[in-house]
Parts: structure tokens; C-alpha cells; sequence
């Protein structure tokens, strides 16, 4: 009984989350195509631009929310747990707010010297880029009250908060943009959002988790900093890298190509996050259960079969993105760019659902399981394969080059990942070319009945679009019952062995 329980837990805490992106992503759908037709393309391109500058101070974050679910999840519910949440809330808020007070002096710097801003877009970029910071002087700290939540299993609650933030933050700035309002009062928007989801998260988290105890924190503050900072600052270092790739790639296109350029980066990156992201929410309660696992078997077992099921899992969305990604380019967004937005999104958001989602669970692994190490060596191959493949070809090829980076980054970051699976746990994504043959040709079926379908359709509608997506999903259901990639006894993989 208490496996069942388990089960269904992990599995609504999964579905829970990939709900909710669902109907974020409905809401983003309705907004995008919205924005470009109010504010024009070169206002999206800013609004994405400013964004990076505004989420600069996410980065003080030390990665100690990752910390935690390690930490609390092997000592539970204890004053040692107490400490370590009283005090990551302490660090977090001395190295925060002493780098947003930075940002906010110097935004005309970061605007208009590393964004290029024109000069047309200077003031409401001002507004909006000082809702943001302290925007994230509430989200930030907010990240450590949803952590209680998800070490308690209470995923389903982070889900419905942060629904409730995309809700209010979309539905408010579809508000916005309807009524006629510019971009600095999307700012607004996104303060509002911000305190609501920060209010929601501290109640539910404080309910669930009771009084901390701050007796004898004054004498073990030092030991458990430098237990935090020993562990996270090690997370953090690969996080931070990250800031190198993508934010760093919007601000380099900003630069060299234009804002028009940016806001088609933009697109196909908010493209790749939300449906990465669903993906992502299915794998996230599996979390603690790395974290309090002991036995490697047991983990080898659990992270090799995660990593074969997901390989099958995004292969409906790759085949949807190469057969219905222009249809839908040409129908939601329109204008003269589909033929680049098609590409970008084809190849940087497929490439991410075949190469990254499969290897998160070892990525997971090396987080959890004190080698964090090794993710500042793969974020780093990351930003620099990017970094140089943009810098070399963006003269001779524009915007192919950015697409081209990111392919070959991607791919670089895949081959390492697979060669941690096989030295820590002894395994690759698959072990012989029978099953990779037998991967390929489930692939090739479903692309190929999929394109065939779609050719009964000779003109762009939605219901079409819908029609192949069922079929799709209708073919991939039948192939995925035929190989048995998620047997009955795989379900024991999820229940933690008691002592």
C-alpha cells in the first residue's frame, strides 16, 4: 500500500507539472504573436533583451536551492535541516541585494552600452528592467520555500503556484497589449505576478514544514556555510556558466544582427524551454529519489531506464517539429521570417529534446551524487563550443551561425554526458546496435507514416495541424506498445527500499 501511494504520488506530481506548462504554454501562444502585432518585433526583441539583463541577479543565487533538496532530503525533517534553510536564506539575500542595487545604478550601462538599445525603446526598457530586479529580489528567495515543498513530495503545489504566476504574468500582459499599453507596464505585470507566487510559496511551505528551530544557529552558522558553499558554490559555478550560453547568445545576436534578429532567438527559445520543460517536469520528482537512494545498482538501474524511456518519449514532439513547425510558424507568428524561424526552431529545438532531455537523469546524478564538478566541465565545453562557433561564423553566415553553434554544443555536451553514464554507472543510452537499430527504425516509422498522413493536407489550417498531431500521437502509442519501452516491473524502480 505504501508503494502505491508512492506511485501515484510520483506520478501526480508529474503530471501535475506537465499541466501546468501546458496551460502556460497556451497562454504564451496567445501572447507572442499578440505582442509582435501590438509593439512590433523589435519591441519583443527588447523585451527579451532586458530580460537578461533583469535576470543578472539570478545569478547570486549560489545554486543553494539545489543544495538544499540534497541535504534535507537525507536528513529530513531536523534542527540541522532548520539551519541549513535559515541560513541559505541569509547568504542568498547578503549577496542579492548588494548586486541588484548594482544593476539598478548602472542599467543605462547594461541598456545601452551591451544592449545597444535604441534609443526609442530607452525609457520603457528602464521601467521594465527595474520591475525585474525587484521582481527577483522576491523569486529568489522564493526558490528556497518551494524547495520544502519538493524534498515533502508536494510537487503538485509548486506546480499550481507557478501556474498561477504564468497566469497572472501572460494573462497580464495579454491585458496589457489588448488595452493599448507599451512595454514598461508589462513591468508592472511582472512585479505582480512575482508577490503573489512569493506569498502563495512561503504560506504553503510553513504550513507543511512548521517552526524552525534557530536555537544554537548563531554557533553553527560558520560550520553550515561552509558546508553550503563547500557543495553548492560547485553547482553554482555551472550555473553560472550557463548564463555564457543562452542569455550571452541573445545579447551577442542584439549586437551583431539586430533586435529583429533577437526577438527570432527569442521565439524559438521560449519554444525549446516550454516544451523542454514538460519533459523536465515528467523527470523532476525523480530528484529525491536520487538523492536518498544509496545503492548504486539501484541508481544504475533507475537512471538507465529513465534515460531508454525518455529516448522513446520525444520522439512524437521531434517528428511533430519537422513535419508541423512551419505550418504553425506561418499561421501563429506570419510575416517574412518563417523560413528562419522554421530552421531555428527545427533544428535547436529538436536537437534539444534527442540530446539534452535524454542525458538529464546522469546530469541529475552527477549533481546529487557529489560531482558537481563535472557540470561546471559541461556547461563550460558548452558556453565555449557556442561562444566560438558564433564569434568565427556570424560575419559569413548571420543567423545560421547562432543555429550552428548551438547544434554543435549541444551534440559536444551529449557525447560528454554519455561518457559519465559509462564511467560512473557503467552504462551508454544504448548498449548495443541492436537496440539502437531498433530506436532508429521506431523513429523512422513514425516520421515516415507522419509525413505521409500529412500529405493528404495541401493547405496550412489548424484542424489540419491537430489532425496530424492526433495521428502522431495515435501511431507513437501503437509502436510504443509493440516495443514495451515501460514494462509493469519498471514501476518498482520508484519505490525507495526500506530499512
Amino acid at each position: 500500500m505504501q508503494f502505491s501511494n508512492k506511485k501515484k504520488l510520483l506520478f501526480f506530481n508529474s503530471i501535475t507539472g506537465v499541466v501546468q506548462l501546458v496551460l502556460t504554454v497556451a497562454l504564451i501562444f496567445v501572447c507572442t504573436p499578440l505582442f509582435i502585432s501590438v509593439l512590433g518585433l523589435e519591441a519583443f526583441g527588447a523585451f527579451g533583451t532586458v530580460s537578461v539583463i533583469g535576470s543578472l541577479s539570478s545569478y547570486a543565487n549560489l545554486s543553494l536551492d539545489s543544495t538544499l533538496i540534497k541535504y534535507i532530503s537525507e536528513q529530513g525533517k531536523t534542527r540541522e535541516s532548520d539551519y541549513d534553510i535559515i541560513t541559505s536564506l541569509i547568504l542568498l539575500l547578503l549577496i542579492l541585494v548588494p548586486l541588484t542595487i548594482f544593476v539598478f545604478v548602472f542599467k543605462d550601462f547594461f541598456l545601452l552600452t551591451i544592449l545597444k538599445m535604441p534609443l526609442d525603446f530607452l525609457e520603457p526598457s528602464r521601467i521594465l528592467l527595474d520591475c525585474l530586479l525587484v521582481a527577483n529580489l522576491v523569486l529568489l528567495p522564493g526558490r528556497i520555500f518551494t524547495t520544502i515543498l519538493d524534498v515533502n513530495h508536494k510537487i503538485y503545489l509548486t506546480n499550481l503556484y507557478q501556474f498561477i504566476y504564468n497566469l497572472i504574468y501572460w494573462g497580464g500582459i495579454i491585458l496589457v497589449l489588448t488595452n493599448g499599453f507599451g512595454l514598461e507596464y508589462v513591468g508592472f505585470v511582472v512585479l505582480v505576478a512575482a508577490f503573489v507566487w512569493f506569498g502563495l510559496a512561503v504560506y504553503s511551505s510553513l504550513k507543511i514544514w512548521g517552526r524552525f528551530s534557530v536555537k544554537g544557529l548563531k554557533r553553527n552558522f560558520g560550520r553550515i556555510v561552509r558546508k553550503q558553499l563547500k557543495y553548492s558554490t560547485k553547482i553554482y559555478t555551472g550555473s553560472l556558466l550557463n548564463f555564457f550560453y543562452e542569455p550571452l547568445t541573445k545579447i551577442l545576436i542584439s549586437n551583431f544582427l539586430g533586435l529583429s534578429y533577437a526577438a527570432i532567438y527569442d521565439i524559438t527559445l521560449r519554444i525549446k524551454i516550454n516544451l523542454f520543460s514538460v519533459y523536465q517536469k515528467l523527470l523532476y520528482p525523480i530528484q529525491p529519489l536520487i538523492a536518498q537512494e544509496q545503492s548504486r545498482d539501484r541508481l544504475k538501474t533507475l537512471i538507465e531506464k529513465v534515460s531508454q524511456i525518455f529516448f522513446y518519449l520525444v520522439i512524437p514532439s521531434a517528428v511533430i517539429l519537422l513535419v508541423c513547425t512551419k505550418p504553425i510558424m506561418t499561421l501563429w507568428i506570419g510575416g517574412d521570417n518563417i523560413d528562419l524561424l522554421t530552421f531555428s526552431t527545427v533544428i535547436m529545438v529538436c536537437l534539444s529534446l534527442l540530446m539534452v532531455t535524454t542525458v538529464t537523469p546522469i546530469y541529475i546524478y552527477l549533481r546529487l551524487k557529489n560531482q558537481p564538478s563535472k557540470e561546471i566541465y559541461v556547461q563550460g565545453l558548452n558556453v565555449v563550443v557556442n561562444l566560438l562557433f558564433i564569434l568565427v561564423f556570424y560575419r559569413s553566415m548571420g543567423y545560421y551561425a547562432i543555429v550552428l553553434a548551438n547544434a554543435v554544443s549541444v551534440l559536444v555536451s551529449f557525447l560528454v554526458l554519455q561518457y559519465y553514464q559509462k564511467k560512473y554507472l557503467n552504462f551508454y543510452s544504448f548498449s548495443n546496435w541492436r537496440e539502437l537499430l531498433r530506436y532508429i527504425s521506431v523513429f523512422g516509422m513514425i516520421l515516415l507514416f507522419t509525413i505521409l498522413f500529412s500529405l493528404l493536407f495541401k493547405e496550412f489550417s489548424w484542424i489540419n495541424i491537430i489532425l496530424v498531431f492526433l495521428f502522431c500521437g495515435l501511431i507513437s502509442l501503437t509502436a510504443f506498445y509493440f516495443v514495451k519501452i515501460l514494462k509493469k516491473e519498471d514501476l518498482f524502480l520508484f519505490r525507495k527500499e526500506e530499512n
